[in-house]
């Protein structure tokens, strides 16, 4: 499943605040092979970074978040799908619907953190 959001910042700076708050390196992909990419097969270097999470229940789910620039800041597509764990018995229509919440609020919390403050 992939979200899309415009976050008026440098590409590049959203990537590393990324790296940064999930501790893996740009261009890293965490979550392996598995995640469809959204735009490119092999990505441009700086513009990918992955990592996983586990969830309560112990599923874990694998992430990808790919950004290219915009006009007027960062396109980021943030992909998330379960890798393991109870997560993977639903149907995939139900993990979309249970993994919207997750990927809204990701995007949301990365773009707080970089976006510039209006004053």
């Amino acid at each position: 499943m992939t979200r899309h959001r415009l976050i008026r910042c440098d590409p590049a700076q959203l990537v590393r605040h990324a790296s940064t708050v999930h501790a893996t390196a740009p261009d890293r992909s965490a979550a392996g092979d598995h995640l469809q990419r959204w735009r490119y097969r092999v990505p441009p270097a700086g513009t990918t970074t992955g990592w996983l999470t586990r969830l309560p229940d112990g599923s874990v789910l694998g992430w990808c978040l790919e950004v290219e620039p915009g006009a007027n800041g960062a396109l980021a597509h943030l992909t998330v799908a379960v890798v393991a764990g109870r997560l993977t018995l639903l149907p995939v229509t139900v993990q979309r619907l249970a993994l919207a919440p997750f990927t809204e609020r990701e995007l949301t919390a990365l773009a707080r953190a970089v976006e510039p403050v209006a004053a």
